[in-house]
């Protein structure tokens, strides 16, 4: 996951996630999430620019969906990054005080393995 600040700067400090796991996160930082699993990232300051990448998409007869991977943090709102990795084969700066959050969710649809874990950054 990366997140950039209104001038496109790496946004500094780390912000806290909870859900299915829990922990904190910097741009740049990586969430293991399985089937099913979501997590909530809060106090993301409003207006910040988010991109969110599943490192291992499309890769081992997987299709990989995603809605909501890039875009930028409402006051108020939570945004979504929504990845779907269905099987389809047998194979293998100026920070505001304004906030926000930014749910990731991964859900493995088909003959998938759902307790496969997909590293997102």
């Amino acid at each position: 996951m990366t997140l950039k600040d209104s001038t496109g700067a790496n946004l500094s400090g780390s912000f806290a996630y909870s859900g299915s796991k829990t922990g904190t996160l910097t741009s740049g930082g990586t969430i293991q999430l399985r089937h099913g699993e979501t997590v909530i990232i809060s106090g993301i300051p409003a207006g910040t620019q988010y991109l969110v990448t599943e490192a291992e998409a499309n890769q081992n007869g997987y299709e990989t969906t995603v809605t909501g991977a890039q875009g930028n943090i409402i006051e108020n709102a939570t945004a979504q990054a929504m990845f779907t990795n269905e099987k389809k084969d047998g194979g293998g700066g100026g920070v505001s005080d304004l906030t926000g959050s930014l749910s990731i969710t991964q859900t493995v649809t088909g003959e998938g393995d759902p307790e496969k874990p997909g590293p997102f950054r």
